[in-house]
Order: structure tokens, then C-alpha cells, then sequence
């Protein structure tokens, strides 16, 4: 194949996620537009971590993160949803080399069309950053909420990142933390202990069954899960909660295996028992793509390149103590090999 750049990498991956009725089950008609839309965002070296989420209940759709984990120097975002970006840019490429474990990125809703972007920030345990990035982004309020949010949660809940959706009317901002498998395997995970901890942290929307679910989740055999919460203007949390699942398995065969009898068929078992899911779930296996080719490079000739999709994060949200419709995130990822 003749030389391949982002753009012309992220369309070939588009066009497999929008076929064998992937499109019509999973994605709905969005994939077909977010090579033009998402283009702009892939004017960078390395490629991108780009996340396609889509739901596993009622009209299909989908939304899409795009995140940056090192940049180039000079690098620049022309779309309409991020306007002006380039000092936040420039702050970026020069912090991202000295913080490797940090990243940032935005999210585009299909909901939203040509509207703002949301963008978040992952600081992890590099807190020093939070207040640059806010001052830069004119989110010093939030960065202030986050920092103090940060100081109040318990050891096993630490904050990670960040999300601010301007786009979105009366959107609360969002905080978010991991929760690694070696210490959940290690901890307390039972619905009493979880009450405990989310009293502590001051979030009061849930209720006994909510609780029960919760533990269900944690208990589960995967590689990572995630916990968000949102904080209103006056500093109290919201009425929503989620974990995101992060499924172990990489590579086409070892995905549908998962997906057939192991903990990924657990996970989506338990997704149509709440009713969260439907039978689209047996599609997910079909969205893995882990491929090999031949591309002619202008400084190295003809090298290796990969071309990879695989549903990496499963959504479960609550709302006022009720599920929602959960999501699932597929990972496109492209690069030498």
C-alpha cells in the first residue's frame, strides 16, 4: 500500500467499524460521517487513542473521544467544535514529555453536530497541573472543585481526570478515578463498605439495590474499572454515577472467545438482566480488528503497520439511583508496527 497518514488510516477503520451491519446494529449512520468530522483531530505523530462510543439499548449512535497522550510541537486543531486551541497546544506538547502518564483529549457528541466539543484532562497524581490546564482552558472554578474533590476522597478512590462539557446546557462537571483490579482484589467491596465510602465522599443519590449493583461490578474479573461522578456549581455531586468496565482481551480471537464464554459474556450477561442491554450484545465480538499491513513510508520505505479496533470500556450508569441504557467504547488505534 501507498503511504498511509492518520486520516486516510482512521477512514479504512471507519469503513470496517460501518460494515457487515455493524453500522446499521452498532454505530448507526455517525460512522459514516466522522472521517470529515474527526479528520481535523489527527494532524499529530503518534496516532491518537480514539474511542467510538455507542449504546447497547435503543437508536443506534455514536460518539467519539479523541486523546492525545504526546503531541508535536506546532501541532493545531482546525474545527469549528474546539476553536481556538493553540495555547493550550503548545502548554501540552511541552509538559506532555516530562509527565508521560498524563493525557487530554475531546469528546464530539453526534447529538451536538457542529457544536463545542467537551475536552477533559488526566492528571493522574500530577495535581501541579490541574491549575495550568484551567487557566489556560478558563475552567478555574472546576480545576479549584477538582483539587478539593481530589482532597476529600478515600485512599481506593482517587481522582485521575477530569471532563467539561460546554456544549452541553447546564452540564455539571465531571470527575473521574480508577479503580485497579490488584486493589479491588485486596479491599472490602461489599455493599456496606461501598455505602461507607460514598458517604464519605458526600454523594447521597443511591439506594440498597443500587448498592448490590455496584458490588456486582467491582467483584468482576476485569482488567480495570472506573468510577465518575459529577459536582454541581455549588460543589455537591449529582444525581449520576457510573463505572466503566475495562475488558482484558486483545486480538480477534481471544475477543470473541471472551465474548462467547468468558468474563466479557459475564459482563454482558449481567447488562440484559439489568435491561440495559439487548441483543446487539452479540455484535460487540464483530467491532475486533487487529491487522497487519504493508505501507510505504517516506523516511524508512516499505515498514509494518497495524490497524486495530477492539471494544476496550462497557458504561454501566446510574441516575437518581436508576440504570441507565449502558455504552460500550471501542478503541481504534493505527501505527507501526
Amino acid at each position: 500500500m501507498s503511504e498511509l497518514n492518520n486520516r486516510k488510516a482512521f477512514e479504512l477503520l471507519c469503513a470496517f467499524c460501518g460494515s457487515g451491519g455493524k453500522a446499521e446494529t452498532l454505530f448507526g449512520e455517525d460512522i459514516k460521517r466522522l472521517p470529515e468530522r474527526i479528520g481535523p483531530f489527527l494532524n499529530t505523530d503518534p496516532f491518537p487513542s480514539i474511542h467510538l462510543e455507542f449504546p447497547l439499548l435503543g437508536e443506534p449512535f455514536t460518539d467519539v473521544t479523541v486523546l492525545y497522550r504526546d503531541i508535536e510541537a506546532g501541532m493545531r486543531i482546525k474545527s469549528e467544535a474546539v476553536g481556538d486551541t493553540g495555547s493550550l497546544l503548545d502548554w501540552y506538547a511541552d509538559v506532555c514529555r516530562k509527565y508521560p502518564r498524563i493525557c487530554f483529549g475531546f469528546e464530539l457528541d453526534s447529538a451536538l453536530d457542529h457544536k463545542k466539543a467537551a475536552f477533559g484532562f488526566q492528571p493522574r497524581e500530577s495535581e501541579e497541573l490541574v491549575r495550568p490546564f484551567c487557566k489556560i482552558t478558563g475552567t478555574v472554578l472546576q480545576g479549584e472543585h477538582y483539587l478539593r474533590a481530589a482532597q476529600k476522597m478515600p485512599a481506593r478512590w482517587p481522582l485521575s481526570y477530569f471532563g467539561v462539557y460546554p456544549g452541553r446546557d447546564n452540564a455539571p462537571f465531571r470527575v473521574c478515578g480508577y479503580y485497579d483490579r490488584r486493589e479491588l482484589s485486596s479491599h472490602d467491596i461489599s455493599p456496606e463498605k461501598i455505602r461507607a465510602d460514598l458517604d464519605t465522599i458526600g454523594f447521597r443519590s443511591y439506594d440498597a439495590t443500587m448498592l448490590e449493583q455496584i458490588s456486582k461490578i467491582l467483584s468482576l474479573e476485569v482488567n480495570a474499572i472506573d468510577f465518575q461522578f459529577d459536582i454541581c456549581p455549588d460543589e455537591s455531586f449529582g444525581d449520576v454515577f457510573s463505572l466503566d468496565v475495562q475488558l482484558k482481551e486483545m486480538g480477534s480471537a481471544k475477543v470473541s472467545e471472551a465474548f462467547e464464554s468468558g468474563v466479557s459474556a459475564e459482563v454482558m450477561s449481567i447488562l440484559r438482566s439489568w435491561g440495559i442491554a439487548d441483543g446487539r450484545t452479540s455484535m460487540i465480538k464483530k467491532t475486533s480488528l487487529s491487522r497487519g499491513i504493508k505501507v510505504m513510508s517516506e523516511n524508512d520505505g516499505m515498514i509494518d503497520y497495524a490497524l486495530i479496533c477492539k471494544p476496550e470500556w462497557i458504561k454501566i450508569r446510574w441516575k437518581s439511583c436508576k440504570l441507565q441504557p449502558s455504552k460500550c467504547y471501542c478503541l481504534l488505534y493505527a501505527g507501526k508496527l
